[in-house]
């Protein structure tokens, strides 16, 4: 008894530590963003690093508190199978969803376009991964002046990469890349969406000394995750209090298993409370899976935006629950983006957005970045154009990530939510779900072999489920 009593009691002092870490750890990350915006670029680094450090210390701590509770409770398993039997809907196992019920020649259509968002997303991130976190435009522009000086043309695969929070080879994906690719490989093996194996694949992978053996980069909802789950916290409530762009970046491996699904809003909020238990989360993880969806099922960009808008407006009407109203409510910063899509080049609209890893200008500016650059080429937005050529396809595709990357900041995650959408677009107007894709992109991304293979089992197994 005293025993215990002692071991509680340095639990306690434990997880005070550790919370008054984790609070030291948000002051300096929304210092570091503050200084960002004031282009005061070497002090938010060094912010960055101290953020990134407390956070580090807090997982430490969390671990610990782990093992000194294991030794007052045994193993925990009983706990665990008693919070297995009472789990809701959130952590329930859900296979895969058949394809809709659709003419075989629609159906292969669709198909393409779930892969080609897949295939866009992975490869847009990787491209953008090497200036990812650079903020200071002159600095962008030292190295696109130094690519072009060699002969090249854009900032995609920076060799040297410029980022300065992580050291990562040409070709890998960023950190939001790297989740979205385990949620993929997570669908594929458990042939389905299993949150409580999702979980403890996420742990796996990023826990324990991930970072150091891999140089690795671990986000603020990464690490609450890890802290949550070290905790003993399970699905939903295993997930972060952050709302980041994380949320929109790992949809497209999602609606590969699960578009046209009747409840794709419940399974995109498991999905989500997984490693970002935060409601507005949730509410931009909906409003993305409707826009994708859209497009997925053969609307281009802007109806599929229109759509979505007009959806979130109707449950809102339809049905009084937060869930909608929250829906609502982030829905609404999609009118601006469509607007600004008429009348801004992209520089300017995220100049006037942000460039930062939050909500919501990391979701506006990628939908805006594929908008403005399908606008300038009205003959791909029109109707009527039944097919478009793969060296047509592989241009807009460059010219879109280009662009969205040129500006800097969270671009890997704003050329990944890009590349999803504008993969499914393309893939659907090529005939194909990797011709949109230019060779040169698809051979440098390195994870590009992996995300086939498992995206292609997905594919497979879907087109094979019962109806």
């Amino acid at each position: 008894m005293a025993l215990a009593t002692e071991t509680a009691k340095d639990v306690a002092a434990l997880t005070e530590k550790m919370r008054r870490l984790e609070a030291e750890a948000d002051e300096l990350h929304r210092e570091a963003q503050r200084l960002n915006k004031l282009q005061q670029f070497a002090a938010s680094k060094t912010a960055y690093k101290q953020f990134r450090a407390r956070d580090d210390d807090a997982i430490a701590l969390a671990l610990e508190i782990a093992n000194l509770a294991a030794q007052t409770r045994g193993t925990g398993k009983d706990q665990e199978d008693a919070l297995l039997a009472a789990r809701g809907f959130c952590a329930r196992p859900q296979p895969y969803a058949s394809l809709p019920n659709v003419t075989e020649e629609e159906q292969a259509s669709l198909r393409q376009r779930l892969l080609g968002a897949v295939l866009g997303a992975v490869v847009g991130d990787a491209a953008a991964t090497g200036v990812q976190w650079v903020y200071d435009p002159d600095e962008l522009a030292g190295y696109e002046a130094r690519v072009q000086a060699q002969g090249g043309v854009g900032l995609e695969y920076l060799d040297p990469p410029a980022n300065a929070h992580f050291e990562y080879e040409v070709g890998r994906n960023s950190p939001y890349g790297e989740q979205a690719l385990l949620l993929l490989k997570a669908l594929a093996g458990d042939e389905g969406l299993d949150t409580w194996s999702y979980a403890q694949r996420f742990a796996d992978h990023f826990g324990g000394d991930w970072h150091v053996r891999t140089g690795g980069y671990r986000d603020a909802s990464c690490k609450g995750f890890l802290r949550n789950y070290a905790l003993g916290l399970r699905p939903p409530e295993s997930g972060a209090k952050d709302k980041q762009i994380n949320c929109c970046a790992r949809l497209a491996p999602l609606l590969l298993a699960f578009a046209g699904h009747p409840d794709l809003d419940q399974i995109v909020e498991a999905c989500t409370r997984v490693t970002q238990n935060h409601d507005e989360a949730v509410a931009w993880a909906r409003l993305s899976a409707r826009v994708l969806e859209g497009v997925v099922r053969g609307a281009d960009v802007d109806q599929a935006v229109k759509e979505a808008l007009l959806d979130a407006q109707r449950l809102d009407a339809e049905l009084d629950d937060p869930a909608s109203e929250e829906l609502y409510l982030v829905a609404g910063h999609l009118y601006q983006v469509r607007t600004l899509s008429f009348s801004s080049e992209i520089p300017d609209a995220v100049e006037r957005l942000g460039k930062n890893c939050h909500t919501p200008n990391s979701y506006q500016t990628p939908v805006h970045a594929v908008l403005s650059v399908l606008r300038r080429r009205a003959d791909c937005l029109s109707p009527t154009t039944e097919s478009l050529a793969p060296e047509r396809a592989q241009a807009l595709f460059a010219e879109c990530m280009r662009g969205a990357m040129r500006e800097g900041g969270c671009c890997a995650s704003r050329c990944g939510v890009a590349g999803a959408l504008l993969g499914a677009y393309l893939a659907g107007r090529c005939g194909s779900f990797e011709e949109f894709l230019p060779p040169s992109w698809r051979a440098r991304t390195l994870a590009y072999a992996a995300a086939r293979r498992w995206a292609l089992q997905i594919d497979a197994l879907r087109h094979t489920a019962p109806r």
